[in-house]
Parts: structure tokens; sequence; C-alpha cells
């Protein structure tokens, strides 16, 4: 069937600049599992699935799950034609016989069964209005009883800030031909304004030079799709809720959970909220408050009975994990810094917790479940917990679950560390390094960044070299030209040394991040 023009010009503009398809992992069954089932429903079990992404484009979110789910089934819809032939490409290359990417145009879409999750990452916002309509129709058509939908989008009001930069953006390109040039264009204008706004001390100004600031870390095609497309539509939520509505979807959450409460407001925003007895009600209210610019929601059929109150006591039979690790060993105020690899911090102050943390970090990424954690944890502050020491802590992780600096599942989980002399990285990671993607996909469902040293590192991971032996490749292809470091070289012993440490960094970090395979 040919495609619409709209259509046609979409899936052009795909093609084109290919949007960076990356594994995201607040869309992993497991993890919308988690969070249904603390609601009150019976999702199914992640390890025996069906899962239905739509807007998949090259399959980096929905392949990776594949691979570690053998026993569960995984369907993309992509309209791009190069993005779906490079996803297809993938699973092909790897013998995924649980996974397809069909290409397809949303509104074409006949009937395909039932699905127990529906993911539907940056689509709903960035299509026109006639996908965004069956786009929900899909879900509450497609979803099993206890299914759940993930749907990204971006919110009013909040979004109305960046919408202001998008005009201006729109404007440099005006006359632009071509994707290369609108891009170029784009950026030439993103210098000038940044520029121009460098002694302003205007709260505005210093917000716009902020946003300016964060575009110039993200992928070209982020900036293209997000800032150039043709179609991008915020929309409130509480208008995004009625159109799910209406065809049979009611709210479940937010993956933010912290979001749903009021607390961080202060005083004055909860007790707003507090006048409110509907819930969607609330949440508009605490988009209103917080500004917020991109929602993940997550719905589920609406006859679904749901417990609206999240008890503290059903996260004593989880298992947590988190890469939690202290910014500073000196503790002040009675309380340390935390961070995340990706830059996010929060302040720990119980000892408890504090060595939890420890317990997690070091036994990452394994899940461990609370009780063995208790113990553990206090082993190493000297001493058998109290129950209400254990209560306390219980409540402090939580907590962190609720802003997204641990991470839940409803049983414990175990990964095998392989150190092998002669180290082999898996078959997904030697095909990802080999697509050029620029990352990997963790045991975690999260994306591990490459430079070019450890793209070349990954691709020798055979399985048919010993360490020593990599060092020298690596070494011997940075004298001989083939990979550049970007740097001065220094004497050929000072080069091997520095390149045997970076590669035991990285292998250390390839097995930590379960991208190394068991030995052969």
């Amino acid at each position: 069937m040919s495609l619409p023009d709209d259509a046609r010009e979409l899936a052009r503009s795909y093609d084109l600049v290919p949007y960076e398809s990356l594994p995201i992992s607040e869309t992993h069954p497991a993890n919308l599992a988690v969070q249904g089932i603390l609601f009150g429903m019976a999702p199914a079990d992640p390890e025996r699935c069906r899962v239905l992404e739509l807007g998949c484009a090259a399959g980096g979110n929905l392949i990776p799950m594949a691979y570690r789910l053998p026993g569960s089934e995984f369907l993309g819809i992509e309209l791009s034609a190069s993005q779906a032939a490079a996803g297809t490409a993938l699973i092909d290359r790897l013998g995924l016989g649980n996974a397809r990417i069909e290409r397809a145009d949303i509104l074409d879409l006949g009937d395909l069964g039932r699905f127990d999750y529906v993911i539907a990452h940056g689509l709903y916002s960035w299509t026109p209005a006639a996908v965004r309509e069956k786009l929900l129709a899909l879900c509450g058509e497609v979803l099993s009883p206890h299914g759940i939908a993930y749907v990204s989008y971006n919110t009013l009001p909040g979004w109305r800030e960046r919408a202001m930069l998008r005009d201006m953006l729109l404007y440099g390109v005006r006359e632009a031909v071509g994707p290369e040039e609108r891009l170029a264009l784009a950026c030439a204008t993103l210098d000038r304004l940044d520029t121009a706004l460098r002694d302003e001390t205007d709260p505005a100004a210093s917000r716009l030079s902020g946003e300016i600031a964060r575009l110039r870390v993200k992928h070209p095609s982020y900036l293209y799709h997000e800032y150039l497309a043709e179609v991008n539509e915020p929309v409130l939520f509480s208008t995004f809720m009625s159109q799910a509505a209406a065809h049979g979807l009611q709210y479940l959450c937010e993956v933010e959970l912290h979001t749903m409460f009021a607390d961080s407001l202060g005083k004055a925003g909860a007790a707003l909220i507090d006048r409110f007895d509907d819930l969607l009600e609330q949440e508009q209210y605490m988009d209103f408050l917080r500004r917020r610019t991109f929602c993940q929601t997550l719905l589920c059929r609406d006859e679904r009975a749901l417990a609206r109150e999240l008890d503290l006591e059903r996260f004593r039979d989880c298992a947590f994990y988190a890469r939690l690790l202290p910014r500073e060993p000196v503790v002040h105020d009675g309380g340390q810094a935390h961070g995340t690899l990706d830059g996010g911090t929060c302040l720990v102050r119980h000892p408890l917790t504090r060595a939890a943390l420890a317990v997690l970090a070091e036994g990452y990424p394994d899940a461990v479940d609370f009780g063995t954690l208790a113990r553990e944890a206090r082993h190493r502050a000297a001493g058998a917990p109290s129950a209400g020491e254990t209560d306390h802590l219980l409540g402090e992780l939580v907590g962190l679950y609720l802003r997204q600096f641990t991470g839940l599942r409803m049983a414990p989980e175990r990964f095998a560390r392989p150190r092998a002399d002669r180290p082999r990285a898996t078959a997904l990671a030697l095909a990802q390094a080999d697509a050029g993607l620029g990352h990997l996909a963790t045991v975690r469902h999260m994306p591990l960044g490459l430079d070019a040293f450890a793209v070349r590192l990954v691709t020798y991971l055979d399985g048919s070299r010993t360490r020593a032996e990599l060092v020298d490749r690596m070494t011997g292809d940075i004298v001989e030209g083939r990979l550049s470091v970007g740097a001065p070289l220094p004497d050929e012993e000072a080069l091997r040394r520095a390149v045997a440490e970076n590669c035991g960094h990285l292998l250390a970090e390839f097995a930590r991040h379960g991208v190394l395979a068991d030995p052969r």
C-alpha cells in the first residue's frame, strides 16, 4: 500500500536523518511489570510476554530486550524503510526468532492480536493528529486484560519555553534545502543566540541559554526531529488522558513515580494539590507547578481496579539494585552526596542506607532482596538492625526508587561476571559494535556509550585473544595509524601501559554491565 503524502514525507525525514535508536530502561517489561504490581495489577511475566513497540526506529530498544528475553515475543512497527531494514538486518544477524520489525504506517495496521506491553516512545507528539488517535485506539484494542501501555509525549504548558527556541531555529533554517543544510543552519543559529545571550542576566535569557547548552550535547537526530520537524504537538496531560479514556484506557502512573507526590512541591504547592479529590486533576496541577515538559505515562484498561495508595510493605518483598556511588569520601552535615553515572545526585544521611548503597554498588547489576540487603548493610555498620532502623532503611530505599536512583525487581537477580583469560563479548555487543552504533545495550537495558577505542576493543572480543594479546593489538592499531586517539603519542612503552590500563578498565566495565559472555 502506498503511503499518503504526509506519511511519506515523515518517513523520508527519518530515512534521511535516522533517529538515534537506544535502549530505554523505563520501557523494559520488567520495569513496567513492577509498576503495575505496585498499583495492584497482575501483569504478565516479563520472561513470557508479548511486546509491541510502535515507532521502533532501528530496534535499538526492542532488539536488546528480545535478545535477553528469549521466551517473550517482540513486534516492532516502523514507518522509515531504512530504519526498519537496519533493525531487521540486526535481528537476522543475531538469529532472533522471537522478534521482527515490520515497515508499516500505523494508520494501516490491521488485527495484531493481544499484547501484554505496548511501547510508544517519541511518537505521540511528533505525528499528525490522525496517528495520535490511532496510537491510543491501538492500545485500547491490543492490550491484554492486565496489559500496560507506555506512551511518551511533550506536555503543555511547560514545553512552551522550548517551543520559543524551536520557533527561532525554524526561522533560522527557513531557506535551507535538505537535512544537512538544515542542521548546519540550526547549529549556526544556536551559536549566534548563545553569543548574544552570554552577558544577559534576565532569568528568561538564562533559561534559554540553558536550553541551548542542553541541545549542544544531544545527538544531531534529536535536534532535527525535536526542533526542526514539521510536527511537534505538546499537549496538556488532561487532554492526553481525555483522548486515552475515549479508547477504554485509564491512568496507571507516571514512570517517574516521585512526580505523583505533592510533598516535593513545598507546603503551599502541596496545599493546592490537596484541594482536589480527583487524581487526574491533581496530576494536571502538579504538571503546572513543576512546569513539566515531557511525560512518560503508563496506561491500562479502564476496567482494571487499581490500588491507588502505595503500601510500603509491598516493597519489603522486592529486590533492589543500584550503582549509586559516594561523590566524596567525607560526610558533611550528617549527609553524603551520592551520584549516578549520568550525573544525578542525592544526599544520603543515614549510615545504614549508605552501607546498603555500598552493598548494591559492589554487587551491581545484581538485584538483592531487601532482607538480605538489610542484614549486609547492618553488618557493615557493625551491628544488628533494629526493627525501627530496618523500617527506616526500607523507607529511604523506596524514596530513592521513586526518584529513579535505585531500581526494583519483584525477585532477586544475579548475573554472571565472566573473568575469562580470553574475553568474549556477547553476540549482541559484537553486532552493535560492528554496526557502528556508538553504544552497547547493558544488561540493565541502558546505553553504554563507546568512544573509538572502546568500539575497536569490542570488535576484538571474540574469545580468541588473551588480555595481553588484546593490548598488543590495540597498541599496534594506534602506532600504525589504524586507530586515532586524538592526542600526541608518547613513547611506545608508555603508550602500551596506557593502553593496558584502558583495556583493563573497559573490560571490567563490560563485565559489570553484562556485555561479556561466559567462556566457551
